[in-house]
């Protein structure tokens, strides 16, 4: 599999995009627990409770059986800096109104802990939105936290190529030569219909597409430890 350009920006210092904050949903399932067809719906009903809450769109009621996978709707609604790289996705506050919060550290996901990301829909006019879910290490605090940016699609390939090598980094064992391991055998992009990882990768990363709208399932499951799943 080849590199994305971007590599060495994401294993280093990472990529750091401006934009709307929007606010947060806890997510009171594990997403391994909910069947793939579920996942994306989870995520689009936390971003029109988002929207909905701030007044970008009118306030719906949300489905009946999403409504057993999410919590109360916490809005933000602030500019924040995103940084992503092979590590973590980190949330730092950015909206100079606020000076005294200016630059302060909102959140950090480890990379292994985002589990989930996907972009909101044309039909509710939220196509300009998305969302990520994720825990901070050694809590069970899961979120979906919900964002608005004018290039959605960008963001999401730059988490998407942060994953993809930040799988690399930790199934493939240091080489005992330079040209020894193919990153072939080592990491699949298996697909939601049924084709299984390969058996050298720890982690599962899968792509899908839900109708005309792009999701990326950022499935970062050990095979050894299900309990670790976001």
């Amino acid at each position: 599999m080849a590199l994305p350009p971007t590599a060495p920006e994401l294993r280093g210092s990472g990529i750091q995009f401006t934009f709307e904050y929007l606010g947060s949903v806890p997510v009171l399932a594990a997403l391994h627990d909910m069947t793939p067809d579920l996942r994306p719906l989870v995520v689009k009903e936390c971003i029109n409770m988002i929207a909905g809450e701030i007044g970008i769109i009118p306030v719906q009621e949300t489905n009946a059986i999403i409504k057993l996978f999410v919590g109360t709707p916490e809005v933000a609604n602030h500019r924040i800096d995103l940084n992503i790289s092979t590590k973590a996705l980190t949330i730092i506050y950015a909206d100079p109104k606020n000076k005294e919060r200016l630059n302060r550290l909102i959140a950090r996901h480890n990379i292994e802990l985002v589990s989930f990301a996907a972009q909101g829909s044309e039909e509710t006019n939220t196509s300009d939105m998305f969302g990520y879910v994720a825990k901070k290490r050694n809590e069970t605090d899961r979120r979906c936290h919900i964002f608005r940016f004018k290039d959605v699609q960008r963001v999401m390939h730059t988490i998407d190529d942060a994953i993809r090598l930040a799988t690399l980094e930790i199934a493939m064992p240091p080489p005992i030569l330079p040209t020894s391991g193919r990153v072939e055998d080592l990491v699949e992009i298996s697909s939601m219909q049924g084709r299984e990882a390969d058996s050298l990768t720890k982690f599962n990363l899968v792509l899908v597409q839900i109708a005309s709208h792009p999701v990326v399932e950022l499935f970062v499951l050990p095979f050894f430890s299900k309990e670790r799943a976001v």
